[in-house]
């Protein structure tokens, strides 16, 4: 399972070759007409892995830390 994780990180961060399939799979899922194969299923994997990247939201706090322990000692 490591070096599949390895080459998936590979193959993901090669930004060309990620757009060019994020690219092709955003014009062609929803035909019916491409047959299911290692790069459809890549291209499939890469697409859940970018909506997940979307949804994580970053929160920053109003006060932080130290400035509440602070507060809190006073």
């Amino acid at each position: 399972m490591g070096s599949n994780c390895f080459l998936f990180q590979a193959l993901y961060f090669c930004v060309p070759f990620r757009d060019q399939l994020l690219e092709y799979y955003a014009n062609n899922k929803n035909t019916g007409d491409v047959e299911e194969n290692m790069l459809t299923c890549l291209a499939d994997l890469f697409s859940q892995v970018l909506l997940q990247l979307l949804v994580v939201v970053i929160v920053i706090p109003v006060i932080s830390f130290s400035t509440s322990c602070i507060s809190c000692s006073m």
